[in-house]
């Protein structure tokens, strides 16, 4: 197992874009074994709520140790339903695994389970955001912080503009 190799584990969808220099920032004030993960928060189903899957979460390696050795080898969770962020944030629940908020110091969301359109766009909202969405959902330069570390719903040609715009454009 690559579990003690690490001190931090990413999950996210292929179709998530992630600021890897935000996310190291982030995480430098916290320590890898203590059970703690950290995305963007839902906050039905567990009582402190659960982690989108696909803004992308990351596990602590203790958080890790405890979902594989006590949550699914120890068969301490499940039965899983198939929704693979509800299966995680209820089994890491169940095993003591905390919910940790990303927010920055001025209370603004790190990662973002939509596309960067729907928060500086007028795109209408998906329906379940009103009653997922831990932290009301803000839209405009209050929606993010200037630390994000993902957003979904990136399509490739996204990608692209995003890390010319983040590591090339210059003023």
């Amino acid at each position: 197992m690559h579990g003690k190799e690490f001190d931090w584990f990413l999950k996210s969808d292929d179709d998530t874009y992630i600021v890897m220099e935000n996310l190291r920032e982030m995480l430098r004030s916290y320590d890898p074994d203590s059970p703690v993960y950290f995305g963007y928060r839902f906050k039905p189903y567990t009582p402190q709520g659960y982690m989108s899957g696909g803004a992308g979460y990351i596990l602590s390696r203790e958080a890790l140790r405890r979902l594989v050795v006590n949550g699914i080898l120890g068969k301490f969770c499940g039965p899983f339903t198939g929704v693979e962020d509800l299966d995680i944030g209820r089994c890491l629940y169940t095993v003591g695994v905390e919910a940790k908020d990303s927010l920055d110091n001025f209370g603004l969301e790190r990662f973002h389970p939509l596309n960067f359109f729907a928060y500086f766009g007028n795109l209408k909202l998906p329906a379940w955001t009103g009653d997922y969405a831990f932290h009301p959902l803000k839209r405009g330069f209050e929606c993010c912080s200037n630390k994000t570390i993902s957003f979904h719903y990136i399509r490739a040609h996204e990608m692209y503009m995003l890390e010319f715009l983040i590591y090339h454009m210059r003023h």
